[in-house]
């Protein structure tokens, strides 16, 4: 099955989506996706795991290897609902690891706050910024990233995501599990 057989596969079940989709914003979840950076066209993948603790407390964890960097954050994080079942802002603290192709490894922490809304019961969005502040040689960095969600089901979703940061911008697609 070459590439345009996979998309119009893709497309497809997209189109097909609409009423089984989610009705609410869900942070027990599985996301994998490919991932392409814009410095040489260095490939890789990203893993993300979150889960609620309480309504309003959840932990995450990930590892990101853009083929440049690999980042790998563990934390929780806050969500305030201001639409109870459509829209949250969040807030996450982390701690972690990074390492740049060509240097070495360095740990720190990290901070994030954003927004999420469901425009539609098939159709999230996200924006977020995040900050890291590592050891040296490496330093802090700064990014910001939009997503978007096209949910099939209650459980499975194709994700598209796209990140400016100081040294390599990203972009991403892949798959949620919602568990």
């Amino acid at each position: 099955m070459n590439r345009f057989t996979g998309a119009g596969w893709v497309i497809a079940l997209c189109l097909i989506a609409g009423s089984a989709a989610a009705t609410e914003l869900r942070y027990n979840r599985l996301d994998l996706r490919h991932i392409v950076a814009d410095t040489d066209s260095e490939q890789g993948i990203g893993i993300d795991l979150q889960g609620l603790v309480t309504p309003s407390l959840y932990v995450v964890a990930g590892f990101n290897d853009s083929g440049v960097r690999q980042v790998a954050r563990y934390g929780g994080g806050y969500r305030y609902a201001l639409h109870p079942s459509s829209t949250d802002v969040f807030v996450e603290a982390t701690g972690g690891g990074i390492k740049v192709k060509g240097l070495s490894t360095a740990s720190g922490f990290g901070g994030s706050f954003g927004i999420r809304h469901l425009f539609t019961p098939a159709l999230e969005g996200l924006m977020r910024v995040d900050y890291l502040s590592v050891d040296d040689p490496i330093g802090d960095d700064l990014s910001v990233t939009a997503s978007g969600d096209w949910h099939f089901s209650r459980r499975l979703s194709l994700v598209l995501k796209v990140s400016v940061e100081e040294e390599t911008n990203s972009a991403g697609i892949g798959f949620r599990f919602s568990l």
